[in-house]
């Protein structure tokens, strides 16, 4: 083999070794938790680990810092870091609530009042001389009857309703960056928000996420989902950030998943979704 060919050889194995090294480096990348492009994955330095310390410290940020945090900008997320994040964080779902185990309802169907009735006949029956083991047997039939009914019962709409939750959909609206300075307004499915999404509140909806408000007008939102309390409290965007010291509740910043939007309009900032929001 002449001293070409061998010269042509370990340049083209040096060239595959090097693109070697890069895809595994971009696949790393990818999916390591600590890389630069992905800190919008690391909760901020709060006062403990709980989902109560994360969202005080998001609060206490003024919003130009959260944005940073998150790497996102007013303008929103685009379409391919989007896609990205869902890739990487998952959908906005709450981990669906499985049909309990068949032995825990044998045991919650058991102790009715009919069964305890009959129960209490079925003992009387074998204590009063002579023991009617004939009577006995029918309580015993009649209960173990009963208990299957209950049972199937029971099993039959827990799964309905799981089925049920599953399968309602709702869409919201978010910003998608085009260029440094426009954006377009786009619907999406609520399932489909991930952290630094800039979504638009309006009024009559229910906010699919944890969110720090970056704009008001008027924005009112319910609690009763929270407290149990039907007077809306005033949200607004603050340029300073909360105090240390304020109670989550009370913080005018930050708005809950499940709350209700009552009145007025608003943008926020999407700080947690599914399992992780509070």
């Amino acid at each position: 083999m002449s001293n070409r060919n061998r010269f042509e050889i370990w340049t083209r194995f040096k060239s595959f070794v090097t693109r070697t090294k890069e895809v595994s480096s971009i696949s790393e990348n990818e999916v390591a938790p600590g890389a630069t492009r992905y800190s919008w994955r690391k909760a901020p330095v709060s006062l403990g680990d709980s989902t109560e310390a994360i969202l005080q410290s998001y609060a206490a940020m003024i919003p130009e810092v959260a944005l940073v945090h998150f790497q996102a900008s007013a303008h929103g997320l685009t379409e391919e870091e989007a896609a990205l994040r869902l890739r990487i964080k998952g959908k906005n779902v709450l981990t669906a609530k499985k049909p309990p185990a068949w032995w825990q309802l044998a045991l919650a169907v058991i102790p009715n009042p009919f069964n305890v009735l009959l129960a209490a006949l079925a003992i009387i029956s074998i204590c009063t001389p002579p023991p009617s083991w004939s009577t006995v047997t029918v309580l015993l039939v009649m209960i173990l009857i009963s208990c299957v009914v209950r049972f199937w019962q029971e099993y039959r709409s827990s799964v309905a309703a799981i089925k049920l939750q599953s399968s309602v959909t709702t869409n919201v609206r978010v910003r998608r960056h085009i260029t440094d300075h426009t954006y377009e307004e786009v619907t999406v499915d609520d399932k489909t928000l991930v952290p630094g999404d800039i979504l638009l509140l309006d009024s009559g909806i229910a906010l699919p996420a944890d969110c720090l408000i970056l704009e008001a007008t008027n924005l009112q939102i319910s609690p009763s989902s929270f407290i149990g309390e039907s007077e809306p409290l005033r949200k607004t965007n603050l340029q300073h950030g909360e105090k240390d010291s304020c109670d989550l509740f009370d913080t005018v910043s930050i708005a809950f998943m499940g709350t209700a939007v009552i009145s007025g309009s608003g943008v926020g900032l999407v700080l947690r979704t599914g399992d992780d929001a509070f």
